[in-house]
């Protein structure tokens, strides 16, 4: 069986996966002697990116970050839609509705 393991470095963190727990213990026993290592097991974020783990896999998922930015522009509780967004939608038109008066906030 082929061994993957992905090492992701960012700044002090270190992120491993992988697909054979062998290769993998011996990977961490060389890490170990050369560094100090803290295993935290679950991964929560990735560089601001939050990291769930469906049916053993990794998906990484910006909704935390939208929710945020969505907080900060008072439109938090504002009513999804689902995209992608049909082109024959008349629910949006380029000239109807009103303009913002302050639209330095959504650049």
């Amino acid at each position: 069986m082929a061994s993957d393991i992905v090492l992701l470095v960012y700044i002090h963190d270190i992120l491993l996966i992988e697909n054979n727990s062998t290769v993998f213990a011996k990977l961490i026993l060389l890490l170990s002697s050369e560094f100090k290592l803290q295993n935290l097991i679950y991964i929560h974020y990735l560089l601001g990116n939050e990291v769930k783990s469906p049916s053993m896999r990794l998906m990484l998922t910006q909704q935390q970050y939208v929710f945020a930015i969505l907080h900060g522009v008072g439109m938090s509780s504002c009513k999804h839609i689902d995209i992608p967004i049909s082109s024959s939608s008349s629910k949006l038109a380029m000239l109807s509705g009103d303009l913002y008066s302050n639209s330095t906030c959504y650049k």
